[in-house]
């Protein structure tokens, strides 16, 4: 059961490392929002299997809602106001992809929460103690 939790966390900080990837390359956050969907992927999982925090996926919603708006509110500008700069667009998902961020440093955290908790007792599954 402790290789399986460790398992998961490196997991989760992986995620959490291609996140921060993305954020340390400024000319790169709209083309790389590709990037994002394995740790959406990862909260999604984890929620389904009631492991993850509470905050991860609002976190996660409102990151893609903050995508979308931003993305229709810079077409709009570009197509109404004959404007060339997509900076609506960049900016929303410079915030959208700090919320991942911080989504996924909740998710990477409540593994390791979990992972010294049933350290000792190697019967004790993990989702037990999720709901904390």
């Amino acid at each position: 059961m402790r290789a399986q939790i460790d398992r998961r966390r490196a997991e989760y900080a992986f995620g959490l490392c291609i996140v921060a990837m993305v954020l340390c390359d400024s000319n790169s956050w709209p083309h790389y929002m590709v990037f994002m969907l394995m740790p959406l992927s990862q909260i999604a999982i984890a929620t389904d299997l009631g492991i993850a925090p509470v905050i991860a996926p609002v976190l996660a919603v409102i990151s893609y809602l903050l995508t979308d708006v931003s993305y229709r509110l810079n077409h709009w500008r570009v197509e109404q106001l004959q404007l060339s700069t997509a900076s609506w667009f960049a900016e929303g998902v410079v915030l959208a992809i700090l919320i991942i961020f911080a989504a996924t440093y909740a998710l990477t955290t409540r593994a390791a929460k979990c992972s010294s908790a049933t350290a000792g007792d190697p019967a004790m599954p993990l989702t037990a103690n999720a709901k904390g």
